[in-house]
């Protein structure tokens, strides 16, 4: 998360459309768990209410045991770690294993019963 991404800057520079912003709250759109991870936080402050409350949604849907691991990695920003530190979250013994892999995995079948987050 330290180094920007193309799609990340996208995210930043307010390039996106509604719709993608969405996906990206849902967790579908960065396939790994720095991008996926950096959005869903970018996120929370979105101007629409919707994609706020879907990108909340899904951060509490990453286990715990994951998040927890990922937050110990080296090169995950002190922003992010003391932004789950406020949530109660710090950070595991260990680095997760694999840290390509997404934090939640909404592919297809995940998206096709994920409940939406309610509206307020």
């Amino acid at each position: 998360m330290n180094a920007p991404t193309p799609l990340l800057d996208f995210f930043k520079r307010g390039e996106v459309d509604r719709d993608v912003r969405l996906l990206a709250a849902s967790g579908v759109l960065a396939p790994h768990a720095r991008e996926q991870l950096a959005l869903l936080v970018l996120l929370l402050d979105d101007k629409e209410p919707k994609v706020r409350q879907t990108a909340s949604h899904t951060i509490d849907r990453i286990p715990l045991e994951t998040l927890t691991a990922f937050l110990a990695r080296p090169d995950v920003p002190i922003e992010v770690r003391e932004f789950f530190a406020d949530r109660g979250i710090v950070p595991a013994d260990g680095p997760i294993d694999d840290p390509s892999a997404p934090l939640i995995d909404n592919g297809p079948a995940e998206r096709d019963h994920a409940p939406d987050p309610p509206d307020h």
